[in-house]
């Protein structure tokens, strides 16, 4: 599906004229068949991209494309072609200071030459190594950064769900004491209410017994 998908694409590009673009489909498909094992049809997709990117200027595809070109050089047993291909990939990586194609360049170097130039083999590793070091460490330094922005993140987070809890508990207790006052208030009216109706019963009581003693001179 991805061979199918990329040889789409390439026809596409090739109808539109886009031949940069071609070239990079290119380049794709031969890491798709070198995965495939095909990797003779490999070499020639590479073969036709490589001059592409060598006019447009395309150093990085070109710098990918020659370490694939390398690497199925070495597969097939070519190995000053792999090691043609590698040179000059070194060349350019260093140039356009790719660390990664870099990385795995000199891996290969190391590999190409580790049996018969031992001091030339090391060389490349010691690079290698090196280069494994400073992608590693750019690695801890991106997941770090990662991981301050996630835990300022939830910081900030943190602090807004307090500040929305605080504001919470505040409206509540705001809550409270409006009905803890509207309840004294009615408490208040109630009892006034009370003593009124008490002072009106005492009243009729006081005018009923003086009503009775005066009834009771007459007679």
């Amino acid at each position: 599906q991805a061979f199918d998908f990329a040889e789409a694409a390439m026809q596409l590009d090739s109808i539109d004229g886009r031949w940069d673009k071609v070239a990079v489909r290119r380049s794709q498909k031969s890491s798709i068949l070198m995965e495939a094992g095909q990797y003779e049809k490999a070499r020639m997709e590479l073969e036709k991209a490589i001059p592409v990117f060598r006019e447009i200027n395309n150093l990085n595809s070109l710098a990918i494309s020659l370490v694939q070109l390398g690497e199925i050089a070495f597969m097939q047993g070519r190995i000053h072609d792999a090691g043609n291909a590698y040179n000059e990939c070194v060349d350019i990586c260093v140039k356009t200071k790719n660390i990664y194609i870099e990385s795995r360049v000199r891996k290969n170097l190391w590999q190409l030459n580790r049996e018969h130039f031992t001091e030339k083999g090391l060389m490349h590793l010691e690079r290698y190594v090196e280069l494994q070091t400073q992608l590693n460490s750019e690695k801890t330094s991106e997941l770090m950064q990662s991981f301050n922005i996630k835990y300022e993140t939830l910081k900030k987070e943190q602090m807004i769900t307090i500040q929305r809890n605080r504001l919470l508990y505040l409206s509540v207790l705001l809550v409270f004491f409006i009905a803890l006052a509207a309840s004294g208030v009615f408490l208040a009216i109630l009892k006034n209410k009370a003593a009124k109706a008490m002072e009106d019963r005492n009243a009729v009581l006081i005018k009923a017994n003086m009503d009775k003693e005066r009834l009771l001179v007459i007679a």
